[in-house]
């Protein structure tokens, strides 16, 4: 069970990430999401410690991206949210780095830490 509060935290930023998207902001909706992914990884980190992975979000979520016993989705989606901003840029999808932070967020914590609206 993951706690309340954190579940709040990553539901607001995700749910901004969507508001951003949604108005034409993309690098604001991609910062939301990498805000939500992250919390996620650090909140997972301190039940699964991993030596060398840092504290930062972007640390955590580079880490994540790096781990083998990961699965290639996950690790994919942690390098997708880490990567250049141009790398979105290129994809056309504003919604692309909320579906990678929903697909890390519920491989760690479990659909209950997304907002109910998630199709994820």
């Amino acid at each position: 069970m993951v706690d309340k509060e954190i579940c709040e935290e990553i539901r607001r930023e995700l749910e901004g990430a969507r508001k951003a998207a949604a108005g034409g902001k993309a690098p604001l909706a991609r910062v939301c999401a990498r805000r939500a992914a992250g919390t996620a990884v650090r909140v997972w980190l301190a039940h699964n410690p991993r030596e060398g992975w840092g504290s930062g979000m972007v640390a955590c979520l580079q880490a994540l991206a790096e781990d083998p016993k990961m699965p290639e989705e996950i690790r994919s989606s942690a390098a997708r949210l880490t990567a250049r901003r141009q790398s979105f840029e290129e994809t056309g999808d504003p919604a692309a780095p909320i579906d990678d932070a929903a697909r890390i967020i519920v491989h760690l914590l479990g659909r209950e830490a997304l907002p109910p609206s998630s199709e994820q």
